[in-house]
């Protein structure tokens, strides 16, 4: 019974080690270059690992007294051939691992959602009382192919209302969120904390991020700032940190509109709405942009 098993562990053992050596092989045989050198000395440890195992498995001894800068290694058996693997790989020279910087594009978003915290359920005090929190669904697309990985480290919003911007409120990220909170069944739909999110040469991230006041801003300040504007537009400055480079966006919309469909609203519910989705003009004359102004 000893030797069977014995037997089955060493089939297992073989294997394990020749798929994922069948994966290294794929990788290099797709002939495309790696997007971070730190992947190659983690690819010649997995190798290693597995040529280990398979040493372990076949009959015979093998031993290596491996000695370099002062640093003596003994292995012999499945360490041996795992420190053999390791260590006689050929230097790859880091020049032919350097790829492009990353490019990353951002599209403008369609819609900015700007909603209380309290929820749509709590009482009106309640709603007016708690901070108003800004909404978007953005798209980052990095562009460049080959390239390195960018990193979308934070984002930001600024809101501009008033004669000339006077009136100014900055939001930063909080939540990854999924603005259809009845898919989740819970108000603002938070899927995680924001945190750092990588963008790989060619992919595209998209994100539904809600921010939050940078200082206390309640919901029926912003109201009252919203009702009150004398201008035709109101606009909100979207800054995303990339890397160490922020790109700047910006989506306006449209007072005039929107100002109407909070006042139906307010009469026809007796109170003011919990939440406003407004389009960016930026995006004017598509489709969604369309429907988006036959909502309101």
């Amino acid at each position: 019974m000893a030797k069977g098993s014995f037997v089955f562990e060493r089939r297992l053992a073989s294997v394990t080690a020749v798929l994922v050596v069948g994966v290294v092989l794929y990788l290099v045989l797709r002939n495309e270059p790696f997007s971070d050198p730190n992947l190659v000395v983690i690819l010649r440890i997995v190798l290693a690992v597995s040529m280990g195992i398979v040493g372990a498995t076949i009959p015979g001894f093998l031993a290596i007294d491996y000695t370099k800068g002062g640093l003596s290694i003994r292995a012999a058996g499945a360490f041996a051939l795992a420190l053999l693997c390791y260590f006689a790989t050929p230097h790859v020279n880091s020049l032919n691992l350097s790829l492009p910087a990353p490019k990353v594009a951002i599209d403008i978003p369609f819609v900015v959602d700007v909603r209380t915290s309290a929820g749509s359920g709590a009482v009106l005090k309640s709603q007016l009382d708690a901070d108003a929190v800004v909404t978007f669904a953005m798209s980052y697309r990095n562009t460049a192919q080959p390239a390195k990985t960018a990193t979308l480290r934070d984002t930001e919003v600024e809101l501009l209302i008033g004669p000339e911007g006077s009136r100014r409120q900055s939001f930063n990220w909080k939540y990854f969120v999924n603005m259809h909170d009845e898919q989740i069944g819970k108000w603002l739909a938070i899927e995680s904390s924001a945190s750092n999110r990588s963008i790989g040469a060619g992919d595209v991230l998209n994100l539904e991020i809600l921010h939050q006041p940078n200082v206390s801003f309640s919901w029926a300040k912003f109201l009252s700032y919203f009702n009150a504007a004398s201008e035709d537009t109101m606009v909100f400055k979207i800054r995303s940190k990339i890397d160490e480079n922020v790109i700047e966006i910006a989506c306006s919309v449209d007072l005039r509109i929107w100002k109407l469909a909070v006042k139906r609203h307010s009469e026809s519910n007796g109170q003011a709405p919990s939440r406003v989705t407004m389009c960016c003009l930026e995006n004017s004359a598509t489709a969604r942009e369309q429907a988006c102004r036959s909502s309101a």
